[in-house]
């Protein structure tokens, strides 16, 4: 929002400052969405399907707004790129990969 927002920013370039870009899904974040859901259910099925679904796609809203903020994004890879970082790097303009045997 910030970056789309604030017409000083240009663009935005997305990296990392570990030797792995992303592994991914923080998995503990969807142990804990899968053990309210477990509980949840039991009170209103719809409701807490509903939730589970609005939970599980927020990053994928985020992608979209990556993608449709009229702003250039890149992703600058330098180490293993998974899962949902995968697709954020993806959703960027750019995607540019360091020349190491890190990048996978």
């Amino acid at each position: 929002d910030k970056v789309a927002g604030d017409a000083a920013i240009k663009g935005a370039v997305i990296t990392s400052g570990k030797d792995s870009f992303s592994g991914g899904a923080d998995i503990t974040m969807l142990q804990k969405m899968l053990a309210t859901f477990a509980v949840d259910k039991e009170k209103d099925l719809d409701k807490a399907t509903k939730t589970l679904f609005e939970n599980a796609g927020y990053m994928t809203g985020l992608f979209r707004k990556i993608e449709t903020c009229g702003k250039p994004f890149v992703s600058a890879i330098n180490g293993t790129c998974m899962g949902g970082a995968f697709e954020m790097s993806l959703a960027c303009h750019g995607r540019v990969a360091a020349d190491s045997d890190k990048v996978k």
